[in-house]
């Protein structure tokens, strides 16, 4: 369940650097806001309780809107500045969304209703949840068919111009701007949906959901910021190494400290694993625009 959810922030990531060149941390936050936009959905905050499938397409349509607000407000004003500048930029807008949803929803952790089914399947002689297994061959499909997306459709072929070179692709009669929006919305409505249908599944709170973007970035890096397959891949064999740690971890054999098992495995696990993408990948993800490969 959290390797889907790492592979869709890598694939969310992705798609958001192919439209704007920016590497966006803020892809956790609108997964964490669609998370607690939902479930007030189906506590009736609003005064009514729609059916689960209406809160689900009301709350995309508002992931949409404020991708549309955040793309027009923050990063296009932003476009000719530095990437570190823009980098900035997404993690004062991922600090900002954790403070309001704070504020308005408080520290405690919620546990909304999940929308999959919880049945659980035999799997190699295994008992797993039905809902795990959907997750998994939800994002496998949204990887294919973005690749199929993004390969032959003249959408596509528009954004890999733009990102090749915005000047030739605006003299071709394309529209930078637009790809860039177009890109964003989409990036925005995938980190919403799966955030959506993992929050059931992890602890729902202002810090569990934002910080999936950090072995996210991992499987990014792997990807070169460009391929969604193996960002795919990448996402789930994180998140599936990191549940094993924490199977592992109640067993008698695992290593322990002061009579309890070793704490933050998992999160030393990512670190490695960033950092070994970072030495493998870091020199082969050049810019847009430009054909020289720079750290």
């Amino acid at each position: 369940g959290e390797g889907a959810l790492i592979a869709a922030l890598a694939i969310s990531v992705v798609v958001f650097y192919r439209g704007s060149g920016t590497v966006n941390l803020s892809m956790g936050a609108i997964a964490m806001v669609a998370s607690y936009l939902n479930y007030s959905f189906g506590a009736g905050t609003f005064g009514f309780t729609p059916p689960g499938w209406l809160a689900l397409l009301l709350t995309l349509v508002f992931v949409a809107v404020l991708g549309t607000v955040i793309e027009f407000g923050l990063f296009w004003p932003l476009r000719t500045s530095s990437p570190l500048a823009k980098l900035a930029a997404s993690l004062g807008l991922l600090l900002l969304a954790q403070a309001l949803i704070a504020i308005i929803y408080g520290n405690s952790t919620l546990s909304p209703t999940s929308i999959l089914p919880g049945a659980p399947v035999h799997v190699f002689g295994k008992v797993v949840p039905e809902g795990r297994l959907i997750l998994t061959l939800i994002v496998v499909a949204l990887a294919a068919v973005l690749w199929a997306l993004y390969r032959f459709s003249p959408f596509g072929l528009a954004t890999r111009a733009a990102a090749e070179s915005e000047p030739y692709a605006m003299y071709a009669g394309l529209s930078p701007r637009r790809l860039s929006l177009a890109n964003s919305l989409l990036a925005s409505v995938i980190a919403g949906a799966f955030g959506i249908l993992v929050a059931p599944l992890i602890t729902l709170n202002t810090t569990q959901l934002p910080l999936e973007i950090v072995p996210a970035l991992g499987a990014a890096l792997f990807a070169g910021f460009n391929s969604l397959g193996v960002a795919c891949f990448a996402g789930l064999v994180m998140g599936a190494l990191s549940s094993l740690l924490t199977y592992w971890s109640s067993q008698t054999w695992f290593p322990q400290s002061q009579g309890n098992p070793i704490n933050g495995l998992p999160e030393l696990l990512f670190f490695v694993l960033v950092a070994v993408a970072m030495a493998w990948r870091g020199a082969k993800v050049p810019a847009r625009g430009e054909l020289t490969e720079k750290r």
